[in-house]
């Protein structure tokens, strides 16, 4: 009978040591690792399908075992070499997003506690917080980012999802009403420092309601 352990061994003495190669960027060594693991796999199941020609119960038990264990193999590697790069896009993208509410700055922010993150310029200075909050709407939670600087003033708000009624969902009244705060400190009273959107007051309670909470959950102690 043929022995599997033949082919492999026979894969081992025709693989070719590879010369001692000068450093490359990281993005490429990912690369060539994946390209090297992927040559290494297809190798391996040619031998596999090589010997299993035959059919037998041990044998098709025995496939199923080699091909569950180098998938589980090729895809902990493939995971291991992309960690990083899908970590730093989420990073990017969760920057521009909290970026929006500090209008004319370019700021690196960094979770300190859930919904809650710092941002710093490139000095590496404070310069304020985005904050997610999701008070109750009148159909369902209004999802906002509010941006507040160190003095807790707040620097823009941003609406990331709703549903509510007509005055609310127009976007150049609901831009309008939320400039009200813009270069103000809290904590807010809609129909003092606030109007509300005609139509939508409930709307726009909720709105406020967000920000006030939001000025609440910076903590500046020990974050200069």
């Amino acid at each position: 009978m043929h022995d599997i352990h033949d082919d492999f061994a026979e894969i081992e003495q025709n693989e070719e040591v590879p010369e001692s190669a000068p450093a490359v960027p990281e993005e490429e060594r990912k690369n060539l690792k994946l390209t090297h693991t992927a040559e290494g796999l297809s190798k391996i199941l040619h031998t596999v399908r090589r010997f299993f020609k035959k059919d037998s119960m041990p044998n098709l038990v025995l496939v199923m075992v080699l091909i569950t264990s180098i998938t589980a193999a090729g895809l902990g590697l493939v995971n291991a070499v992309t960690a990083d790069a899908i970590e730093a896009n989420e990073r990017e993208a969760k920057n521009e997003a909290l970026n929006t509410v500090f209008l004319g700055q370019k700021l690196d922010f960094e979770e300190i506690r859930p919904g809650v993150y710092q941002g710093r310029n490139s000095a590496g200075e404070l310069v304020g917080f985005g904050v997610e909050v999701a008070p109750d709407g009148f159909a369902e939670k209004i999802e906002m980012v509010v941006g507040i600087d160190v003095m807790m003033r707040v620097t823009g708000i941003k609406v990331v999802k709703q549903r509510e009624t007509t005055g609310f969902s127009n976007a150049s009244v609901r831009e309008a009403f939320l400039a009200q705060f813009n270069g103000q400190s809290g904590p807010f009273t809609l129909g003092d420092q606030v109007d509300a959107i005609a139509g939508a007051t409930v709307s726009s309670q909720a709105v406020t309601k967000g920000v006030n909470e939001a000025l609440n959950l910076p903590e500046q102690e020990g974050t200069e």
